[in-house]
């Protein structure tokens, strides 16, 4: 019977916790690039309005317009500049689960290394308890054949 790594349960803990790790970093990431699409987005449509704003004044100009269109612009940069500090965090999140998904990686190494080097030394101490049995098992047929001559 082979002798049962007694970390098991806690590599295999581990082991879970780096898959729910793994699948809450891709979410994150998910998360963090639909939130840079959407300041990209925004980004866009004040440059359009710029543009636009530009292009309306270019004949007569309309005062009301020009405010209007000015007043728009400003809520979108508002609107951009509140979007950047989501962008901001949701990087934050990514980057602190990375940092926490790269520890349970390097502990759950350690495990791993560790139920390795158990494996060998049990390797070896069958190894001996063999080396030890055939020993007993050649004294005995050696001990027989001095009394049966």
């Amino acid at each position: 019977m082979a002798k049962r790594f007694k970390l098991e349960p806690l590599l295999n803990h581990k082991k879970r916790l780096e898959d729910l790790q793994q699948q809450r970093l891709s979410r994150l990431r998910q998360e963090h690039q639909h939130q840079r699409e959407l300041l990209t987005s925004l980004e866009t449509r004040a440059d359009e309005q710029v543009e636009a704003l530009a292009r309306a004044n270019e004949g007569s100009i309309d005062p009301l317009g020009v405010q209007m269109r000015l007043a728009f612009i400003d809520r979108v940069q508002e609107d951009v500049e509140k979007q950047q500090v989501v962008v901001e965090a949701a990087h934050e999140q990514v980057e602190d689960s990375r940092a926490t998904l790269v520890g349970l990686l390097k502990e759950k190494r350690i495990l791993e290394r560790l139920k390795e080097n158990d494996a060998i030394q049990a390797a070896a101490e069958a190894k001996r308890l063999d080396a030890a049995l055939v020993d007993e098992l050649s004294m005995t047929r050696f001990s027989h054949r001095q009394e049966a001559s």
